[in-house]
């Protein structure tokens, strides 16, 4: 399914105690992560991305219902995509 998908971010890792994560950013336009609900390589709904603070390939992520550190772990190598 991913040939109709395009790869946007992974999550690298945890920033901070309230669940924030660290994004891999592939994609130019970074806006989009917060317009759009972001889906799994399968196509289906994974999150939304709430607030973004980008920097340049990298950038740190709230991501609704993502409420502490010990989540977050648990969504590290995770890849989020756009629907081509």
């Amino acid at each position: 399914m991913t040939q109709n998908l395009l790869l946007m971010a992974e999550v690298t890792g945890v920033h901070g105690i309230k669940g924030d994560v660290k994004l891999r950013l592939f994609g130019e336009d970074v806006k989009l992560l917060t317009k759009h609900e972001l889906l799994d390589d399968k196509g289906n709904a994974a999150c939304t991305i709430v607030k973004l603070r980008a920097d340049g390939d990298f950038a740190v992520a709230t991501i609704k219902d993502l409420s502490n550190r010990t989540q977050a772990e648990k969504w590290r190598g995770k890849k989020f995509y756009l629907p081509r």
